[in-house]
């Protein structure tokens, strides 16, 4: 299975590696490095633009250490910051609850 941070960084446009080089290598060259982005910075990203999408979506703290609310008109999820952005995600690209959600409104 795909993870679902990565999948909707992909659909939204977000980076998932940086690289560093030359600068861009002609076709078939190679760049001097590539790694993955930290997966905070992508969630952060992704959040940018999920609100761009939806203006009613958005992340608060759920008043519990290190949990958070991902809602989006009549939607919530709870969960750690990435998991509920990844969440959120789901909900906003696919119109569709995340199966595995462990939703707050259930």
């Amino acid at each position: 299975m795909d993870d679902a941070l990565i999948a909707a960084a992909k659909r939204l446009g977000v980076p998932t590696h940086a690289s560093a080089g030359p600068g861009t290598p002609p076709q078939g060259a190679n760049i001097w490095a590539s790694w993955p982005r930290p997966r905070i910075d992508i969630a952060h990203d992704a959040l940018d633009e999920l609100i761009e999408l939806d203006h009613t979506a958005g992340v608060v703290p759920a008043g519990h250490s290190h949990r958070w609310r991902a809602y989006a008109a009549g939607w919530t999820y709870e969960g750690e910051f990435v998991e509920a952005v990844a969440h959120l995600a789901q909900h906003v690209i696919c119109g569709e609850r995340p199966i595995t959600a462990r939703a707050a409104n259930s």
